[in-house]
């Protein structure tokens, strides 16, 4: 059977994109308490080249929307340009 993007034998792949460390700290621990593979990046240009190759490997992306070096509706349209069926949720 097909593995789907973003999933692996043992769980999905999540991002979590906030430059506020504590939130993002706080939302890693919750996902992987409940078995989700979790990426963190605390600047969304950073997480943008991450997803420049690795697009395919992420289910799911948490974006903070109040970011400094770009807003969270900035990252989503960045990273749809990476992979169009990315799923992107702004917090």
């Amino acid at each position: 059977m097909a593995q789907r993007v973003g999933h692996s034998a043992d769980g999905v792949f999540v991002m979590i994109v906030d430059e506020d460390k504590s939130h993002a700290n706080f939302a890693r621990g919750m996902l992987s308490s409940l078995n989700f593979h979790v990426i963190v990046y605390s600047s969304p240009v950073n997480a943008l080249v991450f997803l420049e190759n690795n697009a395919q490997d992420v289910a799911v992306v948490l974006a903070a929307v109040d970011m400094k070096q770009l807003s969270g509706f900035q990252f989503l349209e960045a990273a749809r340009v990476k992979r169009q069926d990315l799923q992107v949720i702004s917090k």
